[in-house]
């Protein structure tokens, strides 16, 4: 029987935090980091723009790329590992983001959630250390990487990989 790796999507196999914040420089004309809750909450009163609008387009997915190196990884290992996909939606851009998957990376199942822990895995990959934490709790035999993201500020003892790195790891497990 094949481990089961669960794979984050947003930061982890599409970057579109970038994409974020110039959506949020064309709504408001101001810069915002989305990480510092402080600056996100002011923001909000001052331009009176929700943040989480970006979110919110049902064509979010349509035109993103993935991560370099993320599809030739996961293609190359599924003879290997079994893949699902793992990750917090809002619905109005499921569909888009379930388009992006299958075209990307083929026919890997999807869950959207934002209970990580409860999706049985061996192995996750995730950019968000919150999440990483949310399934190393539910499931203290799981093998966590942290998937390299420009935002990154937070890491603990889990693999902190690029998707190369990810490749050679994996392949060695």
């Amino acid at each position: 029987m094949k481990k089961i790796i669960l794979v984050d999507v947003d930061e982890t196999v599409v970057c579109n935090y970038n994409q974020w914040k110039q959506w949020y420089k064309d709504e408001t004309g101001a810069e915002i980091d989305f990480n510092n809750n402080e600056t996100v909450n002011d923001a909000m009163l001052t331009h009176r723009v929700d943040p989480l609008g970006f979110w919110k387009q049902r064509d979010l997915y349509d035109n993103q790329v993935p991560i370099e190196g993320s599809v030739e990884v996961i293609t190359k290992l599924r003879d290997k590992y079994d893949f699902v996909f793992v990750s917090n939606c809002f619905s109005e851009h499921l569909d888009s983001k379930v388009k992006f998957l299958r075209k990307h990376f083929g026919d890997i199942p999807f869950v959207s959630t934002g209970e990580k822990g409860y999706v049985k895995c061996d192995i996750a990959i995730d950019d968000r250390h919150f999440y990483l934490r949310q399934i190393r709790e539910k499931q203290p035999q799981v093998h966590c990487i942290q998937i390299k993201a420009p935002f990154n500020k937070e890491h603990d003892d889990s693999h902190y990989f690029d998707w190369s790195q990810i490749d050679t790891y994996l392949s060695n497990l």
